[in-house]
């Protein structure tokens, strides 16, 4: 039977999950706030739209990066709302928040760098580190500012800080 490779064996279940399976097991209504699914129904506008593309036959592949009026639409939201200038093009559309973060990282860490990881903060940063990198907590002291204290043991291999961004 194969194998997994060796950087797959050794990824963590995420953190996100394991608090996923012990609300689920509690056997009775809990309010989720942990994976970032809503807690409501789609809109009726969305459902719409997803009907009206099926309707149109937009069923094929995408480009890799996302459909130009999607990316037009972040930019622009990122503009007014976050005053974050990004052309479409510098606009890269995922799944996900986590296959973003995996995508990013798998870029630009390699086996040995440093990431630093706020503390408290997202459970699930340290999932997408598969690259052999090393999560280094950097804590902030006060949640409410996100000021990380970068640790002492911090080396040169320190590449990438994951943080929140706030007004998202």
């Amino acid at each position: 039977m194969p194998h997994l490779a060796a950087n797959a064996e050794q990824m963590p279940r995420s953190r996100i999950r394991r608090i996923m399976d012990l609300a689920w097991s509690l056997g009775q209504p809990v309010i989720g706030l942990h994976v970032g699914e809503p807690s409501f129904a789609t809109p009726d506008h969305v459902r719409k739209a997803a009907e009206d593309a099926l309707q149109r036959g937009e069923t094929r592949y995408v480009p890799n990066a996302g459909i130009t009026p999607l990316r037009n639409a972040i930019s622009n939201k990122v503009a007014r709302h976050n005053s974050i200038s990004a052309s479409p093009e510098q606009v890269i559309v995922s799944a996900g928040g986590m296959q973003a973060l995996y995508v990013a990282l798998s870029a630009t860490v390699q086996s040995g760098d440093e990431v630093l990881i706020p503390d408290p903060g997202c459970a699930a940063w340290p999932t997408p580190m598969t690259s052999g990198s090393s999560p280094t907590s950097a804590t902030t002291p006060s949640p409410s500012t996100y000021r990380i204290s970068v640790p002492r043991s911090t080396t040169r291999r320190h590449r990438s800080c994951a943080t929140p961004v706030r007004g998202s």
